[in-house]
């Protein structure tokens, strides 16, 4: 499978403070994903990158190849993303929330 998005040594920080260090990853098209973790790990940042919301310190970021620059808007229109606030977090596992939410998002 060919990636669509794709991390390479990215860093990003605020005020001095590390929120990403060196990560790398590919998402890959057609498959679903989910970016999840404590408070702080930085999953909003990542998903500010992705929508070239803010730069990114250090390393590569690249959407179907091609290098993301900051004020690119190209690519914007091809993204799904599924942003909302953790309801019922406590009832359900992993999986089985994360597609109770997305049964809400069309």
């Amino acid at each position: 499978m060919k990636s669509l998005v794709q991390f390479q040594s990215v860093g990003k920080s605020y005020n001095g403070e590390k929120a990403l260090n060196n990560l790398s990853f590919n998402l890959l098209r057609g498959v679903p994903t989910a970016l999840l973790g404590n408070n702080g790990s930085g999953k909003s940042t990542v998903i500010h990158i992705i929508c070239n919301l803010i730069p990114y310190d250090k390393g590569r970021v690249y959407y179907k190849s091609e290098l993301i620059h900051p004020g690119h808007v190209y690519y914007k229109n091809q993204l799904g993303m599924v942003l909302s606030d953790h309801y019922f977090v406590e009832e359900f596992g992993v999986l089985q929330y994360w597609k109770f939410v997305c049964r809400f998002q069309k």
